[in-house]
């Protein structure tokens, strides 16, 4: 009969064994390590039966151990490793029906303190500007490699290896991302980081007044972007600061018709330029908005922002302005594309709202606004130390033809400049119900070298009324200056009048002025026609109705 063989321990074999784990982080940080972390150990042997295996771990750096339930496979894995279980010991002991238990070389567990990538944060940039951070990694076992793990990086900038992010910031929007730097053990920390580029202009390239993802920046989500350096939909961030907003609209004189609600009041500085992507100017019409809806409104932040080249009409007031040091130029107020007709605003083409510092037009022709067809052209509520200069109000873009304001000027404020003493700065006030009315607190404030009722040419326009001071004092009408005289002629009543409550108003200057062709006489002391001199000029009211000269003899030299 056959003899079935034995197996003797000759036979047997339990030849080398190994084991390998891996050296890893904490799970501390979350933001390095989740605390889902596993492990991997592996071990192997040869030998003959088939070997059992069974993995034990020391918790007393392998003076003892013990057996892992249920862990009976060439590997295994810890799950959840935590701080306190640093230098823990695994190995995988092997038995057959030979003999054993031969035991593999252990693998120690190195849970080392988290690497910290720093910085942890970044710091915004505006587009185009140059970009470089270098990073560094805390706590690592060795040289660093970092890499971008997540997320994307704004094409402009790139990360080396070595840890250093650079660059030209490009372009704007806001960019999440996570870097990562590994280890020469193949351990690795984690650093998740936003990086916002905020754009120096916005561009608006639709005439649309929506707030919506459709492949487009309206203005109404670009002055949202502006106010809140946030992307809106299409919109990039605005800078802090200072952003401008261009046009990329078709045509001389494209049309964005606001419905609805308001445009957002603009709450940070802020350049508006009509005059860009071909375009003239811009035109703003309110006609389909709320009937109390601005224009525009430069809200408190606001403080030296440009409203440039825009056509506002039809709406409730066409600008306010609440804050200091602004500038509006070479915008058309109250008038269609061509300056020629009347769109006016119901309330005013410009009010200042206890606003100083402004400056509404300027030096040169491009400066020049036309502010025409309107309630009160400019009104000046509480405004002090602002400047009007270089305008035509209640004119027509020449200049020559009047599209009337039932006020040109509305002024309560101080210390504001109406003009001035050169040829460049001169305002044509004319075609309009009354061209100035200064009454409340005002005091200080100048009209100066104005045509009054006279076209750009000099051609005859006239105002329904003249300038008008309601119980006011210490203003000034011409002055003692060359040129600051004003021309105030054709108006449908006198050229100067001073009204009186209770014979308020003293001290007001009206000096070195030209009137004629007035309906009235060049100066009204009391707003009741003319007032007799009166012997020793004891009588009293307006610039205490003080005598006026006469003249008994003119000699030729």
């Amino acid at each position: 009969p056959r003899r079935t063989a034995r197996s003797s321990p000759a036979s047997c074999s339990t030849a080398t064994t190994t084991a390998r784990g891996c050296s890893i982080r904490s799970a501390a940080a979350k933001s390095f390590y989740p605390t889902s972390t596993r492990v991997p150990f592996s071990a192997s042997a040869s030998g003959t039966p088939p070997l059992n295996v069974q993995w034990q771990e020391s918790t007393d750096g392998g003076a003892t151990y013990h057996n892992l339930f249920n862990e009976v496979t060439l590997a295994l894995v810890r799950n959840n490793v935590t701080i306190d279980m640093h230098g823990r010991k695994y190995r995988a002991v092997f038995t057959n029906s030979c003999g054993g238990p031969v035991p593999s070389a252990p693998a120690t567990l190195n849970v080392t303190t988290p690497s910290t990538i720093t910085p942890t944060s970044l710091t915004s940039v505006t587009e185009g500007a140059p970009f470089n951070q270098a990073f560094s990694a805390n706590g690592s076992n060795g040289s660093d490699t970092f890499t971008v793990s997540s997320g994307t990086l704004p094409s402009g900038l790139s990360l080396s290896s070595g840890g250093t992010l650079s660059g030209t910031a490009t372009p704007a929007g806001t960019y999440n991302f996570t870097i990562k730097a590994t280890d020469s053990t193949g351990c690795f920390g984690e650093q998740s980081l936003t990086l916002t580029i905020y754009a120096s202009t916005i561009v608006v390239n639709t005439t649309a007044d929506t707030v919506a993802v459709d492949g487009f920046c309206s203005l109404r989500e670009a002055l949202q972007a502006a106010n809140s350096n946030v992307a809106v939909n299409e919109c990039p961030a605005g800078t802090p600061g200072l952003t401008t907003i261009n046009f990329a609209l078709s045509g001389d004189t494209p049309t964005i018709n606001v419905s609805g609600t308001a445009l957002p009041a603009i709450t940070e500085p802020i350049i508006i330029e009509g005059h860009s992507g071909g375009a003239t100017r811009v035109e703003l019409n309110g006609l389909a908005a709320n009937s109390s809806a601005n224009g525009l409104t430069l809200n408190n932040g606001s403080a030296g922002s440009i409203v440039r080249s825009l056509i506002i009409n039809r709406f409730g007031n066409g600008l306010v302005i609440f804050s200091n040091g602004n500038k509006v130029e070479n915008c058309y107020i109250g008038t269609d594309a061509s300056g020629s007709s009347a769109l006016g605003n119901s309330g005013g083409g410009i009010w200042l709202m206890a606003a100083s510092d402004n400056t509404i037009g300027g030096t040169t022709v491009d400066a020049r606004n036309v502010i025409s067809g309107n309630g009160d052209g400019i009104r000046l509520d509480s405004a002090n130390g602002n400047t009007i200069q270089g305008n035509y109000l209640g004119t027509n873009a020449t200049g020559i033809e009047a599209v009337a304001n039932q006020s040109a000027i509305s002024c309560s404020g101080s210390n504001n400049l109406i003009g001035g003493t050169t040829a460049d700065v001169r305002n044509v006030i004319s075609g309009n119900g009354d061209p100035i009315i200064i009454s409340g607190s005002a005091t200080d404030n100048r009209v100066q070298g104005n045509f009054i009722g006279l076209s750009a040419t000099g051609g005859a326009l006239g105002n329904g009324g003249g300038v008008v001071l309601i119980a006011v004092s210490n203003n000034t009408i011409g002055g003692m200056i060359d040129g600051a005289g004003n021309i105030i002629a054709h108006n449908n009543s006198a050229g100067v009048t001073l009204a009186s409550i209770s014979g308020a108003g003293t001290g007001n200057r009206i000096s070195r002025n030209i009137f004629y062709a007035n309906s009235d006489s060049g100066i009204d002391l009391g707003n009741d026609g003319f007032t007799p001199n009166e012997p020793g000029d004891g009588d009293d009211g307006p610039n205490h109705l003080q005598n006026f000269p006469v003249l008994n003899l003119i000699t030729a030299p």
